[in-house]
């Protein structure tokens, strides 16, 4: 989304994470899904809809990255 500071979004997303030990997943742990609570920050790809959800990824060497994600399964 054009108004969505990415670099920002992803940075506070892993933030979050470590903040409150979202960490996990099959990949070592490396990767989280953080809700946004200030508005959509992207699109799910599969469906079209706006999303207020971020899965951050960490690499081995403190590196994160970030895509918007579908909301998390009931």
């Amino acid at each position: 989304m054009y108004d969505v500071d990415s670099d920002k979004a992803v940075l506070d997303a892993a933030s979050y994470a470590d903040q409150y030990n979202l960490w996990g997943g099959s990949d070592h742990g490396n990767k989280a899904k953080v809700p946004v609570a200030n508005g959509p920050v992207g699109v799910v790809a599969e469906t079209g809809e706006l999303t207020n959800y971020i899965n951050v990824y960490r690499t081995a060497d403190g590196r994160v990255h970030g895509s918007p994600a579908s909301p998390p399964k009931d």
